[in-house]
């Protein structure tokens, strides 16, 4: 006998139907290909199923919200105009309504406007916005202005500073500041001076590595006559103040001492040299004092040649965002030069994602124009 929902005979008997089923699991039943192919098309026809619902469901939302911010930007458009405009030109943006003011115009059969003859007309206030652009009467107000009683004497006391500056020598210099000094610092420190002078490779003097911690290191390294030092020097000393000097000294260092050598080798030699090139590389490990010792300074009367060197250092090394956007906001108020619009355009193409007060800088610098 057969019980319901009894295994007899190595067969299962069905408790709804009594009717007798296989054991075996369905992946070892023998079934055709006809049967499996069934299966497939089922199971993809009812995922597209899903898929076509959710997209219907996207659609509606999508129209939902056109819908609402026409009813809302657009209050004086009726649904018979929006049938007639789908009727006529299926293929026409769905947003064309919001960005056209079919009140300027009349639109005609090939999708463009025809604006009236009346706003043809060119206005005095578009002769004036133009005029602006151009420029024209900016160079006959500085021909205009008068040289007070203020400016001579100034004029007077620049060119004196002038004269005497030109009749220092820097021995004498260096005697003076030496007359202050001990006499063994003195000693060393112009012996340093002379290992420095043909230094190439190697350990570098120890006595150099104590003047960051000294509090008169400028009068200390003036002993050692920096424009006269090797590249190499210059590069080794270069890491050693960019890693020990605090921002304000690293400043004092890359506009007294970096920035005429790099300057002096571009004119002699028309390129620069690969040591001073990693120097200026170094140099950047401290940006707030880069930018305004070594940067800002160079940008201001900056020749073609320097500003192609020292722009593909930038490019080539990683610079925080808020100094590079005091940068920018800095040379926007210079007059224009070839250096400082080279900078801009270069820190510029870095895109970094500059605060809004830099970018209505930028605005104003490029509209200047």
């Amino acid at each position: 006998k057969m019980v319901k929902g009894v295994i007899l005979d190595g067969k299962r008997v069905d408790k709804t139907s009594g009717r007798a089923k296989s054991s075996k699991p369905v992946a070892k039943r023998n079934i055709s290909k006809k049967e499996l192919d069934g299966i497939k098309d089922r199971k993809r026809s009812e995922k597209e199923r899903k898929a076509d619902k959710k997209m219907q469901f996207l659609r509606a939302k999508q129209q939902k919200q056109r819908d609402e911010r026409r009813k809302r930007f657009m209050p004086n458009i009726t649904d018979d105009s929006k049938k007639d405009k789908k009727d006529s030109d299926d293929d026409e943006d769905e947003h064309a309504g919001e960005v056209y003011d079919t009140s300027a115009g009349i639109l005609a059969k090939d999708g463009y406007y025809e604006v009236p003859v009346e706003h043809m007309e060119v206005t005095k206030e578009d002769e004036e916005i133009i005029k602006r652009l151009q420029k024209k009467d900016a160079p006959t107000e500085e021909k205009g202005k008068e040289m007070t009683l203020f400016d001579l004497i100034m004029q007077k006391m620049n060119q004196n500073q002038q004269k005497n500056m030109e009749n220092y020598n820097i021995d004498e210099l260096e005697e003076g500041v030496a007359s202050k000094m001990n006499k063994k610092v003195v000693q060393v420190y112009r012996g340093v001076g002379r290992v420095l002078q043909a230094y190439r490779s190697g350990k570098f003097p120890k006595a150099f590595k104590v003047i960051p911690m000294l509090t008169n290191w400028e009068d200390v390294l003036f002993l050692t006559k920096p424009h006269k030092w090797t590249p190499q020097a210059m590069f080794e000393a270069t890491k050693i103040f960019a890693s020990n000097f605090n921002a304000q000294m690293a400043q004092r260092f890359y506009n007294l001492v970096l920035l005429p050598v790099v300057r002096n080798d571009i004119d002699e030699k028309q390129k620069l040299n690969y040591h001073y090139y990693q120097s200026v590389k170094k140099a950047v490990f401290k940006p707030n004092a880069f930018f305004k010792g070594f940067l800002l300074p160079l940008a201001k009367d900056c020749s073609a040649r320097e500003a192609a060197i020292i722009g593909s250092i930038l490019v080539k090394v990683s610079i925080p965002v808020l100094h590079a956007s005091a940068a920018l906001l800095k040379m926007s108020q210079y007059e224009y030069s070839i250096g400082s619009s080279y900078f801009i355009k270069v820190l510029l193409a870095k895109n970094f994602a500059l605060p809004t007060k830099v970018i209505d800088g930028m605005v104003e610098y490029f509209y200047s124009f």
